[in-house]
Order: structure tokens, then sequence, then C-alpha cells
């Protein structure tokens, strides 16, 4: 089972080197867009107009430590409490099983292969 599931959500496909030219990481979505901009001659784009949408929390995520097996609720989000960080939900189980999965996007994609899984 995993094995299919990986080919339906994995982003590498065969071949796409040989089409894409230059990668955009959205965890550096700011820097990426203003390297286009520039390269490009385009003006600057307010980026807080796609970036602060009320589903936007990650100025709450402060809470580190290990949360895989905690519920959350949208009554506690909407509460304004804090939220754990991204890489909190992650335990070293769902660590492994992502490393493996995702392999070859890892590789292709240049993720680091230990520490967090955000670039």
């Amino acid at each position: 089972m995993v094995q299919s599931t990986h080919i339906l959500l994995r982003k590498y496909m065969e071949g796409e080197e040989t089409i894409v030219r230059r990668y955009l990481y959205l965890e550096r979505f700011k820097q990426e867009i203003g390297k286009l901009e520039k390269q490009h001659g385009l003006r600057p784009f307010p980026l807080s107009l796609i970036t602060r949408s009320a589903h936007h929390q990650s100025n709450k995520m402060t809470m580190t430590g290990e949360f895989a097996e905690v519920p959350f609720s949208k009554t506690y989000v909407a509460l304004g409490g804090e939220l754990p960080t991204v890489d909190s939900f992650y335990d070293s189980e769902t660590k492994q099983l992502l490393r493996e999965i995702y392999h070859k996007d890892f590789v292709v994609y240049k993720y680091p292969k230990s520490g967090s899984l955000r670039r």
C-alpha cells in the first residue's frame, strides 16, 4: 500500500530535470520571489496579500516538543492560543517513514538527510 501511495504523493517525476531549469522552495518564498522579480525586472509584489491570510498561523507556532499524537481543534486555534511548530508534529517514526517514502524527492530537491524536515 505504501508503495502505490508513494507514486501518487511524491513530487519528483522521472525525467523532469530535462524540463525544469530551477526549483523554487516555498520555505524561502519571499527570497525566491524577490530573486525572480530582480532577474526579470518586475516590480516587487506585495507578498503580504498572499502570506497574511486568515489561515496563516505561523506567528503562533512557537510551542516545541512532541505533538504527533495531540489533537488540535479549530476551536483551539480560534481562541488564539499558541500552536506547535511544524517539526513538533513529526515524531521519529513519522520522520523515518517520510524519509523512506520521499527519498528520491529529498535527493533531487536537495533537502537535508537529517534534522528538520523543513529547508
